[in-house]
Protein backbone atom coordinates (compact mmCIF):
# COMPACT_ATOMS: atom_id res chain seq x y z
CA UNK A 1 0.00 0.00 0.00
CA UNK A 2 1.04 3.79 -1.08
CA UNK A 3 1.49 5.83 2.24
CA UNK A 4 -0.25 9.35 0.93
CA UNK A 5 1.57 12.40 2.21
CA UNK A 6 0.08 15.75 2.15
CA UNK A 7 1.36 18.30 -0.35
CA UNK A 8 4.78 19.89 1.35
CA UNK A 9 4.20 22.41 3.71
CA UNK A 10 4.63 26.07 3.71
CA UNK A 11 1.20 26.88 2.32
CA UNK A 12 0.03 30.97 1.20
CA UNK A 13 -2.98 32.18 0.50
CA UNK A 14 -3.34 34.37 -3.07
CA UNK A 15 -6.51 35.62 -4.47
CA UNK A 16 -6.43 36.80 -7.89
CA UNK A 17 -8.88 37.91 -10.68
CA UNK A 18 -9.00 35.03 -13.41
CA UNK A 19 -11.52 36.21 -15.53
CA UNK A 20 -13.04 39.55 -17.34
CA UNK A 21 -15.73 39.58 -14.95
CA UNK A 22 -15.23 40.25 -11.94
CA UNK A 23 -14.83 36.92 -10.43
CA UNK A 24 -11.99 36.43 -7.83
CA UNK A 25 -10.38 32.87 -7.19
CA UNK A 26 -9.02 32.45 -3.65
CA UNK A 27 -6.71 29.38 -3.24
CA UNK A 28 -4.31 27.25 -1.09
CA UNK A 29 -1.12 27.11 -3.01
CA UNK A 30 2.18 25.62 -1.68
CA UNK A 31 5.44 28.05 -1.16
CA UNK A 32 7.55 25.60 -2.53
CA UNK A 33 6.35 23.92 -6.36
CA UNK A 34 7.86 20.71 -7.24
CA UNK A 35 6.36 20.73 -10.57
CA UNK A 36 7.34 16.67 -11.28
CA UNK A 37 5.84 15.48 -7.67
CA UNK A 38 2.88 18.35 -7.62
CA UNK A 39 1.23 16.91 -11.07
CA UNK A 40 -2.45 16.30 -9.49
CA UNK A 41 -2.18 20.09 -7.62
CA UNK A 42 -1.54 21.07 -11.46
CA UNK A 43 -3.82 24.11 -13.02
CA UNK A 44 -4.38 24.98 -16.84
CA UNK A 45 -2.24 28.67 -16.30
CA UNK A 46 0.75 26.89 -14.72
CA UNK A 47 0.00 27.42 -11.15
CA UNK A 48 -0.39 24.58 -8.66
CA UNK A 49 -3.23 24.86 -5.85
CA UNK A 50 -3.52 22.55 -2.54
CA UNK A 51 -7.69 23.87 -3.03
CA UNK A 52 -9.75 26.59 -4.00
CA UNK A 53 -11.90 28.37 -1.96
CA UNK A 54 -13.91 30.70 -4.05
CA UNK A 55 -15.15 32.18 -6.91
CA UNK A 56 -17.04 35.46 -6.64
CA UNK A 57 -16.88 38.79 -7.26
CA UNK A 58 -19.12 40.15 -4.24
CA UNK A 59 -16.87 41.13 -1.50
CA UNK A 60 -18.73 39.69 1.18
CA UNK A 61 -18.25 36.15 -0.21
CA UNK A 62 -14.42 37.21 -1.22
CA UNK A 63 -13.67 37.92 2.39
CA UNK A 64 -15.21 34.91 4.10
CA UNK A 65 -13.38 32.92 2.03
CA UNK A 66 -10.12 34.24 2.30
CA UNK A 67 -10.65 34.31 6.23
CA UNK A 68 -11.36 30.74 5.79
CA UNK A 69 -7.58 30.43 3.82
CA UNK A 70 -6.04 32.06 6.19
CA UNK A 71 -7.03 30.01 8.77
CA UNK A 72 -6.32 26.83 7.17
CA UNK A 73 -3.15 27.84 5.89
CA UNK A 74 -2.03 28.78 9.22
CA UNK A 75 -3.03 26.01 10.73
CA UNK A 76 -1.07 23.82 8.41
CA UNK A 77 1.49 25.88 8.46
CA UNK A 78 1.73 25.43 12.23
CA UNK A 79 0.30 21.49 12.86
CA UNK A 80 4.24 20.20 13.35
CA UNK A 81 5.51 22.92 15.73
CA UNK A 82 2.58 23.08 17.99
CA UNK A 83 2.18 18.83 18.17
CA UNK A 84 6.06 19.30 18.89
CA UNK A 85 5.65 21.39 21.49
CA UNK A 86 2.65 19.57 23.18
CA UNK A 87 4.59 16.25 22.64
CA UNK A 88 7.23 18.03 25.01
CA UNK A 89 4.90 19.49 27.58
CA UNK A 90 2.87 16.44 28.01
CA UNK A 91 6.67 14.76 28.31
CA UNK A 92 7.51 17.52 31.09
CA UNK A 93 4.51 17.14 32.96
CA UNK A 94 3.74 13.65 33.27
CA UNK A 95 6.12 11.33 32.44
CA UNK A 96 8.97 13.23 34.29
CA UNK A 97 6.22 14.04 37.20
CA UNK A 98 7.85 18.18 36.80
CA UNK A 99 6.42 21.00 37.86
CA UNK A 100 5.02 23.94 35.68
CA UNK A 101 8.86 25.60 35.07
CA UNK A 102 10.51 28.35 32.67
CA UNK A 103 10.75 25.69 29.94
CA UNK A 104 7.61 24.76 30.24
CA UNK A 105 6.17 28.59 30.03
CA UNK A 106 8.46 29.55 27.21
CA UNK A 107 6.69 26.38 25.37
CA UNK A 108 2.87 27.49 26.12
CA UNK A 109 4.00 31.11 25.05
CA UNK A 110 5.92 29.69 22.03
CA UNK A 111 1.84 28.15 21.61
CA UNK A 112 -0.06 31.67 22.27
CA UNK A 113 2.27 33.49 20.02
CA UNK A 114 1.31 30.66 17.16
CA UNK A 115 -2.20 31.57 18.06
CA UNK A 116 -1.88 34.87 17.27
CA UNK A 117 -0.67 34.42 14.01
CA UNK A 118 3.22 34.69 14.75
CA UNK A 119 4.47 31.19 12.63
CA UNK A 120 8.25 32.33 12.77
CA UNK A 121 8.80 32.01 16.38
Amino acid sequence: MIEMKHTALPWKVVSEPHFDNGNVYTSIQPVNVDAEGMKPLAMMNGEFHVCRMSHSDAPWRFNYHRANAEFIALACNSHYRLFDALKSIEEEIFAKGAPLGCETYFKIRELALLRNGDTNG
